[in-house]
């Protein structure tokens, strides 16, 4: 496909989508899209209404003037780019608070906002459950965990097509979490040991 090819060669500011025209779900081409260019603004040209406001950053309804596509451009282009983080299989949207990933696209409350951040900003380390304790809830009391065993257990509600059978976030008993972006293990020499600062 020519428009993956240009996405994974260039940096994209905009990306129009014109799904009027085409017969393919309009959802999952706008996930698509988020993926290969999650910071770029999309602009989003359909028909009706329907598709879920965080797949897009600006919605035309069709048919669109050249006019009005222009001034949409334009609009967008004086739009920050979105603050994302994209890690193997997940793109996490800090603007809109959502992650999408193999189960789908949610949005997040911010106490899993910031772990989801955490998680995907260490791919493939070990992050100690101290270091969330201190991290997201800004605490070094670990006499009781169990706020943090219910967000985990609630984070992988969401992102994890089976939570019973877990593998993308997974548990390193007695010690914390490890998050595998792809699903699979890495090589041993590529786990690292996350250490709260100042150990």
């Amino acid at each position: 496909m020519r428009a993956a090819r240009e996405l994974s060669e260039h940096r994209v500011d905009v990306i129009v989508l014109d799904v009027s025209s085409l017969r393919a779900a309009g959802e999952q081409l706008c996930r698509s899209l988020r993926q290969m260019a999650p910071s770029a603004r999309l602009i989003l040209i359909s028909e009706t209404p329907g598709l879920s406001s965080a797949c897009y950053d600006h919605r035309l309804i069709h048919p669109v003037s050249p006019e009005r596509l222009v001034a949409a451009i334009q609009e967008a282009m004086n739009t920050p780019r979105r603050q994302v983080i994209v890690a193997g299989d997940f793109v996490l949207d800090m603007d809109h608070q959502t992650v999408m990933g193999p189960a789908g696209e949610v949005r997040l409350t911010p106490k899993l906002l910031d772990l989801m951040r955490l998680f995907m900003t260490r791919p493939n380390q070990l992050v100690l459950r101290q270091t969330l304790m201190q991290e997201v809830w800004h605490t070094n009391y670990l006499e009781d965990t169990r706020t943090l065993d219910v967000h985990i257990s609630w984070l992988r509600g969401h992102i994890e097509p089976d939570p019973h059978s877990p593998r993308y976030l997974v548990t390193k008993r007695g010690a914390g979490y490890i998050f595998r972006p792809n699903g699979q293990d890495a090589p041993q020499n590529q786990v690292a040991v996350d250490t709260l600062s100042g150990d």
